[in-house]
C-alpha cells in the first residue's frame, strides 16, 4: 500500500493550509486598521501635533502587524494549529503505529475547536486546514474499516 494516500493527501494539504494562514498572519501588515481624525488645534498640545506629522483636523490611518500589536509571543499561538496539523499528518503517514487513527481524530477534533473558538480573530485563516484534517481522519477511518486483512507474518492467528 502507498504511503499518499487520500487520506496522507488530505493532511498534506491541511499542514500546508495551517503553514499558510500561519505566514500570512506573522507577515500581513494591515491585521490592525485605525483612522482617526486629530482634535482642534485650541484643544490640543502644539508638540503632539507636531510630532504625528499632521495638522489638527486632519484624518490620520495607522495599519499594523498582528505582531506589532500583540507582541512575538502571538507566534506561539499561530504555531498551535501548524503543530496540530503537521502531528496529523504523521499519524497518517506512520499508520502501523497503534493508535494513529486516535491521534489523527485528536488533532483533528482540535484544530477544528480552534477554529470555532478564535473564529472572529485568526481562526477564519485556519478554517480551510481543520477542514481538510477533518476529511483526512474521516478518509483514514473508512480506509482502515475496508482493508484487508494482513496476509503472511501480520496476520492473527
Amino acid at each position: 500500500m502507498q504511503r499518499w494516500n487520500g487520506a496522507a493527501r488530505a493532511a498534506l494539504i491541511a499542514t500546508a493550509f495551517a503553514l499558510g494562514g500561519m505566514l500570512w498572519l506573522t507577515l500581513w501588515p494591515d491585521y490592525y486598521r485605525a483612522e482617526f481624525s486629530l482634535a482642534p488645534a485650541a484643544a490640543q498640545d502644539s508638540s503632539t501635533t507636531a510630532s504625528a506629522g499632521a495638522s489638527a483636523g486632519q484624518t490620520v490611518h495607522i495599519s499594523r502587524s498582528l505582531i506589532d500589536e500583540h507582541g512575538a509571543k502571538v507566534v506561539l499561538l499561530l504555531l498551535f494549529p501548524v503543530a496540530l496539523a503537521a502531528l496529523g499528518l504523521l499519524a497518517v503517514w506512520w499508520r502501523d503505529v497503534g493508535g494513529s487513527r486516535i491521534i489523527l481524530w485528536c488533532n483533528a477534533v482540535a484544530l477544528a475547536l480552534f477554529c470555532v473558538v478564535t473564529l472572529f480573530s485568526i481562526g477564519v485563516f485556519f478554517l480551510p486546514a481543520g477542514t481538510a484534517l477533518v476529511t483526512s481522519a474521516a478518509i483514514h477511518q473508512r480506509a482502515s474499516q475496508t482493508a484487508l486483512p494482513a496476509k503472511g507474518r501480520r496476520a492473527k492467528r
